[in-house]
This record gives C-alpha cells, structure tokens and sequence, in this order.
C-alpha cells in the first residue's frame, strides 16, 4: 500500500474514531454528547468517503486524479463541518462546553485535505515508498 493511501486510510479510521469520543456538554443536563449529533453524521460520511478511496483501486499505486479529487473534496467539506463546529458562531469567544475529540477530529479531515492536495501520483509504475 502507497504511503499516501496509508495516511489517508489512517486518517480516517482516527476521524471516525473521533466521532464517538464525547464532543460537548449540553447546557441543562451536563451530559457529555458524542460527535454523532448535529452535522456528526456529515463529518462522518466526509471521512468514510475518503477511506473507502484509498482502499479502491491498485493500492501499491498512488491515488488517481479522479479519487484524488474525491478525497480532496471529502477533506474541504470535512474541514468547512468541523470549522463550524468549533467556531459556533460563538462571537469571537472562546467555547468552554467543547471536549478534545472535536479537535481530533478537524485534525483528521485536515489532515486528509493536505494528503490528497501535497502527495502527487507518480508518472510511472508504482510508488516508490511501499509499506
């Protein structure tokens, strides 16, 4: 399996992880929700998208263009999610009610987007860094 495949493929599998980590305190209650609530379930197909690319097609090669841009768009709107998310339209204020996983999270649909986008295919045959 190609480096990049792998990263993306681990990046995921964390991003998902992530998910079902406590995100946030709800208000009344001072219960702990998962990721899985709200725009979760949008996050999560972002990070299932681009691991089911990176297993698809030969795996010792580096992604194609189109699945490339697959992930590439999996990693935008994952990013975009989770900045909302951690933002919360919170006027600039600093949210005390967020857990970790949400930054677990974003760092996996970021790290996702500068793999797909910095990991170019190689020109000939397979890639050279296999695992």
């Amino acid at each position: 399996m190609s480096q990049q495949r792998l990263i993306l493929l681990i990046a995921s599998a964390l991003g998902i992880f992530s998910l079902f980590l406590p995100w946030q305190v709800l208000p009344f209650t001072n219960e702990m929700a998962n990721g899985l609530h709200g725009n979760g379930w949008l996050v999560m197909a972002c990070l299932v998208i681009a691991a089911v690319a990176a297993v698809a097609g030969k795996r010792r090669q580096h992604l194609g263009r189109l699945l490339r841009i697959t992930c590439l768009l999996a990693g935008i709107a994952g990013s975009a999610l989770m900045l909302v998310f951690l933002g919360g339209f919170s006027g600039g204020e600093a949210r005390e009610d967020i857990g970790y996983a949400p930054y677990l999270s974003a760092l996996a649909c970021i790290t996702i987007l500068a793999t797909s986008f910095f990991y170019r295919p190689s020109d000939t045959g397979p890639a050279q860094d296999k695992i």
